[in-house]
């Protein structure tokens, strides 16, 4: 009894000192009551904490806490099923698990946001180094190549300028007023159901099929064989510097315009035709010979405007009835087969 002494008397001397200040022991409260409580080790709150009439709690047995001004925290925080309103980050932070977000996002103010509804909004420059897409593989944009594929329709309203190579795998369709292509490459069919104007030269290396019913042409240079199976229109003058061979039956509605070729022939001279149509004037009466001709079924009309006589003899090169002098406003008519020229016609005018 003696060792517990002291322990009685100290008790009894603090409820003392408790009482002389005003204290109801029974119901001292030491929240509310002013003066500081100090706890060395660890203390235990059975009935939940609330401080400042309720803006720092901890609930009973859950110990939900709820802090009603700032949390400041300058050290690590774990937090595990989290739930946040209002929450402002002014530091860096690191989610490892899954981050809700059920009334969207806003970074930076506007800078990046996020609606509920998913919608997004970059104000600034978006860099996608891992490739871009979008509803499945709809739209991609491919990593390092930049190669873009798009599933549906591709619309441009301003202009496209195309530096390489450009290869459609299906139909392309124009359907604007105006369509310029410096330099381009068809593997497959050209369809063009519109007029199509062409400004500069166009060089076509394979067959070109027209099976519309009408073609018109301003000016046109065909450097091979040009082949039409169906009927050709010419309303202008047309001209053909080189061969023109027509393997079906020609017809001509209007006036067949022979090439005329000036000739001034020369006694024991050969005249060489370059033209279907010759005029000579000679200075004399003389005595020429005829050039053999090359190809067959050519025809030649031979005339004579001056008031001299062209006299052609029956030769190895020229097959006549007799000798024909053909005098001024005479002709004499020819034609070629195997490279002798043949007498068909002979007016005396």
């Amino acid at each position: 009894m003696k060792a517990k002494l002291p322990i009685v008397l100290l008790v009894v001397l603090a409820a003392i000192v408790l009482l002389a200040a005003g204290y109801d022991i029974a119901t001292y409260n030491p929240w509310s009551d002013p003066g500081t409580i100090g706890a060395r080790g660890v203390t235990h709150w059975t009935g939940g904490l609330s401080a400042a009439n309720g803006n720092f709690t901890v609930a009973e047995t859950s110990g939900n806490t709820v802090v009603a001004g700032t949390l400041a925290v300058t050290g690590i925080t774990s937090l595990h099923g989290m739930t946040f309103t209002n929450a402002v980050w002014t530091g860096a932070s690191t989610f490892t698990g899954t981050v809700n977000a059920d009334a969207g996002i806003a970074v930076d103010t506007n800078k990046f946001t996020v609606s509920a509804a998913g919608a997004t909004l970059i104000a600034g420059a978006l860099t996608a180094n891992g490739g871009i897409s979008a509803d499945s593989g709809v739209f991609t944009v491919k990593d390092v190549s930049g190669n873009l594929y798009t599933a549906g329709t591709l619309g441009v309203t301003g202009a496209v300028t195309v530096t390489g190579a450009t290869t459609v795998g299906g139909l392309v369709t124009h359907s604007g007023s105006e369509n310029t292509v410096a330099n381009s490459f068809v593997g497959g069919t050209l369809g063009v159901t519109g007029a199509v104007t062409v400004t500069g030269a166009t060089t076509v290396g394979g067959l070109v099929t027209h099976s519309g019913s009408e073609n018109t042409v301003a000016n046109s240079f065909v450097g091979g064989t040009l082949g039409v199976t169906g009927a050709v229109t010419v309303t202008g003058a047309s001209t053909v510097s080189g061969a023109s061979t027509v393997t079906g039956v020609a017809t001509h509605n209007g006036l067949v315009i022979l090439g005329a070729q000036a000739s001034i022939p020369t006694d024991a001279g050969v005249i060489t035709p370059t033209s279907s149509f010759i005029i000579m004037t000679p200075a004399a009466a003389v005595t020429p010979t005829l050039s053999a001709c090359v190809t067959n079924g050519t025809i030649l009309i031979l005339y004579n405007t001056a008031n001299f006589a062209v006299t052609l003899a029956d030769s190895t090169n020229v097959n006549l009835t007799a000798a024909v002098a053909i005098g001024q406003y005479d002709t004499l008519s020819l034609i070629c087969a195997t490279n002798v020229w043949y007498e068909t016609a002979v007016s005396a005018n």
